[in-house]
């Protein structure tokens, strides 16, 4: 009997849960380092003499930052350096709040946001790639949907740091707390410890790829399928049309987002005079609305189908931020109003169907770079809309910024309707 060193095959096996848990923390946290300053926003600048025209110009760098920060990050995946694009996306942003807290002026303090916006670049895209390398398919959706609601948690800690200015903290101290619980992102390489590396491969412009019983045509990273009936046997699809019509629904809805929730405090504490209590009340109905929509939109897709859900849901957000200003004169009265800030936040569930849509129209090899670039580019387009907010408001106040915000929802919902139709793979005669 052989008694040498003991053979040990060399089996990756996949971890769903931490891939779960570990995306979730690297999307999550990416959205408490963009939206804390928010909360702190009036204050920070009063104290450093930004008026609010600088301040949108210096989110929509911060976005811009994104964009570069997710095309490094997807290529630091698709390379098989997933480790490294997780510790940067959590440590970066930690960095970019730790040093915003000390800024003195507005240059510096934009500096600051610009790092912390390089760093959250690769959150989404590497959190979802990671997740549908893991992942099983038919699972994939519902995995999609706990991703996606660590963005309401990060939003509901943002909220919580806030409290802090009531606590004599200090809108520095807020941002210190929050570059604080960065430094949890050290623990991601161990929790991805067993999920698979998306392994680094060349994507030729044209080539077979072959299974048994099937042959499949691979054009560009792209093939055909569609996420509610893809099996085994068929490869993503759609080719570069679906990643322009996806690019354009991941523009609009960001647009919805930002020009709406980031934009909350501002409207109610500085224009419409409301105590910092009912501005947290908000929020928190809304986060509650985004945490369950997030978790209920995969049971609705599957029982409707992922494109009725996703056109009903945008066009169900856009209303509840459309009206959100009567919403808000209606919570005043009555406490019970805030329910509707809680609709509001379930239709924006419709944020799960994204993960699934790039892996139902994206090939693995090139699916970290894809979708954590086209994820970021479309932040930066909020360097184009963001300026547009304080002339918005003179001209009609924040009721014509989430009319806005409104028609970009509606519009990002219904541009899914172009997206390819699903084919399923056929066996074809040997070459």
């Amino acid at each position: 009997m052989y008694r040498g060193r003991r053979y040990r095959p060399p089996v990756n096996r996949p971890s769903a849960p931490a891939a779960v848990l570990g995306g979730a923390f690297a999307f999550g946290y990416s959205f408490l380092a963009l939206i804390l300053v928010a909360q702190v926003q009036p204050a920070l600048r009063l104290e450093l003499g930004i008026g609010v025209d600088r301040m949108a110009l210096i989110n929509g760098g911060t976005f811009l930052a994104a964009a570069v920060g997710g095309f490094l990050a997807g290529r630091l995946l698709d390379r098989g350096r997933r480790d490294l694009a997780l510790l940067l996306g959590a440590l970066l942003p930690a960095a970019g709040l730790g040093l915003a807290a000390y800024a003195t002026g507005e240059s510096t303090f934009a500096a600051c946001r610009w790092l912390t916006g390089l760093g959250v670049g690769g959150g989404w895209g590497v959190a979802h790639a990671s997740v549908a390398a893991a992942v099983p398919e038919g699972r994939r959706l519902l995995a999609a949907g706990f991703v996606q609601a660590a963005a309401p948690l990060g939003n509901v800690a943002a909220v919580l740091l806030g409290i802090g200015l009531d606590r004599g903290l200090g809108w520095r101290g807020v941002l210190g707390l929050g570059a604080a619980l960065g430094l949890g992102g050290l623990l991601l390489p161990r929790l991805f410890r067993d999920a698979p590396e998306p392994a680094p491969r060349s994507v030729s412009s044209s080539r077979s790829v072959a299974v048994p019983g099937v042959r499949r045509e691979v054009r560009s990273g792209f093939d055909t399928g569609l996420d509610s009936d893809i099996r085994s046997t068929t490869e993503p699809s759609g080719g570069r049309r679906a990643a322009i019509v996806l690019f354009a629904m991941l523009a609009l809805h960001m647009g919805a987002f930002w020009l709406f929730y980031a934009w909350i405090p501002e409207w109610l504490e500085r224009d419409a005079g409301r105590p910092r209590d009912f501005v947290r009340t908000v929020q928190l109905a809304l986060c509650a609305g985004f945490l369950g929509g997030d978790l209920l939109f995969p049971a609705l897709a599957r029982r409707i189908g992922v494109k009725p859900a996703f056109v009903g849901a945008s066009l169900a957000f856009g209303a509840g931020v459309a009206l959100t200003p009567q919403i808000a004169d209606l919570a005043l009265q009555s406490p019970a109003a805030h329910l509707a800030f809680v609709a509001t936040g379930l239709a924006a569930g419709l944020w799960s169907a994204f993960g699934p849509f790039y892996a139902a129209h994206v090939a693995p090899a090139v699916r970290g770079q894809v979708a954590s670039t086209s994820y970021q580019l479309a932040r930066a387009g909020q360097l184009a809309m963001q300026p547009m907010v304080p002339l918005l408001r003179d001209a009609g106040g924040f009721a014509a910024v989430f009319a806005a915000a409104a028609l970009c929802s509606a519009l990002g919902g219904l541009l899914v309707l172009f997206l390819p139709q699903s084919l399923r793979a056929r066996p074809l005669t040997a070459p």
